[in-house]
């Protein structure tokens, strides 16, 4: 597995295989651990703001939530790669 910038944050799906990833920059990588040599997803999570939590909503879904170090929240739609709040 390679990033561009270091990791900061990190997420296990439930399914035992879904993770999800947050950079020092803001960015996010969502990983599938049975071929994780490919980024799945890749979005940007948090503008020039590491990402310092993440957490997968449950019930199970590809919703995922982030914090990053200003303190702000976001909640993200993995599958459509958009941010709902």
């Amino acid at each position: 597995m390679q990033t561009d910038s270091p990791l900061t944050a990190l997420g296990f799906h439930n399914d035992g295989h879904t993770i999800v990833v947050g950079t020092l920059y803001g960015g996010l990588n969502v990983y599938d651990l049975r071929a994780y040599a490919n980024v799945k997803i890749s979005l940007k999570g948090h503008e020039n703001s590491q990402i310092n939590f993440i957490d997968f909503i449950k019930p199970e879904g590809p919703r995922v939530s982030t914090l990053s170090s200003r303190f702000k929240y976001r909640l993200l739609f993995l599958k459509k790669k958009k941010r709902i709040k």
